[in-house]
């Protein structure tokens, strides 16, 4: 049996002296620029033929979650990308990811494989498919839609999951979201969404001082432990704190009577402190 044809890499040139396009991302945003743009470089040798079809939302979702920021932000890296000629114009405007560049800096992989270099695909639009179904009740055919959302969800945790940067295994943190909705424990959505991007405008001051900051937990974590309450402490100044406070103008929600305050225990904890201290 024949050997398939392999058309992706397992690595390709990275130059120490960068050009200009890495030169205007990384200013406009900063490491996250710099990281996305390589970690998409990594996909395209990854990707079969060496392009990426975003418009299959699998894809683009796994693209995200890889370069570990927003879909906002992928996007807005990808439109200046285009504008300057890095990917293409054209097929990024039906959604594709090709890079011509990059094809030409790894030409010499398919020479030594006597294979034709990967060449730009085509900007079709496909039609969505259809799929006929048979039930007992019904025997005529029904329409299947070929993509699904993995879960319904509502409204607020879809803006929610736009907004937050890290996309894992959508249907755990909804669990957690309708769990929490259902105890009473979930603010406005305007309350987190102002929380996440407190906290990325925490990160993004942490990484331009060197600061260590933590990475960003997996979506379902971050809604069990309800960290829309934390206070990143780069925003907190030199006040201290504990890192958890209610956003400014969010109403204290009610707790069950079975779960600890972890605000009235670290107040009781320094109260004990300071008597300890003045004895």
């Amino acid at each position: 049996m024949a050997r398939p044809k392999k058309e992706n890499i397992d690595y390709f040139p990275h130059y120490c002296d960068h050009g200009k396009t890495l030169f205007i991302i990384e200013s406009l945003y900063g490491n996250d620029g710099y990281a996305f743009f390589y970690k998409l470089l990594e996909r395209l040798g990854k990707s079969r033929g060496h392009f990426i079809d975003c418009r299959n939302q699998e894809d683009w979702e796994f693209l995200v979650a890889k370069t570990n920021v927003s879909e906002e932000m992928a996007e807005n890296i990808l439109n200046k990308l285009s504008s300057m000629g890095k990917i293409d114009t054209e097929l990024w405007s039906t959604k594709i990811i090709w890079m011509q560049t990059f094809i030409d800096s790894i030409a010499d992989v398919y020479k030594n494989r006597r294979m034709e270099t990967p060449v730009k695909p085509n900007s079709y639009k496909p039609e969505p498919q259809e799929a006929a179904v048979s039930t007992v009740h019904n025997p005529q055919s029904k329409v299947n839609k070929s993509k699904r959302t993995l879960c319904d969800c509502d409204e607020d945790f879809e803006a929610f999951w736009k907004a937050y940067p890290k996309h894992t295994a959508k249907k755990a943190p909804f669990a957690e979201w309708e769990k929490a909705k259902k105890a009473g424990l979930l603010p406005p959505i305007k309350v987190i969404l102002s929380a996440v991007e407190n906290q990325k405008r925490a990160r993004a001051q942490a990484a331009q001082t060197g600061k260590f900051y933590p990475e960003w937990p997996d979506p379902e974590r971050w809604i069990k432990k309800m960290r829309w309450e934390d206070v990143p402490e780069s925003l907190i100044g030199s006040g201290g704190g504990n890192g958890r406070t209610m956003p400014t103008g969010a109403a204290k929600l009610p707790r069950p009577s079975d779960v600890p305050d972890p605000d009235q225990e670290w107040e009781e904890t320094c109260r004990r402190r300071e008597m300890g201290g003045a004895t």
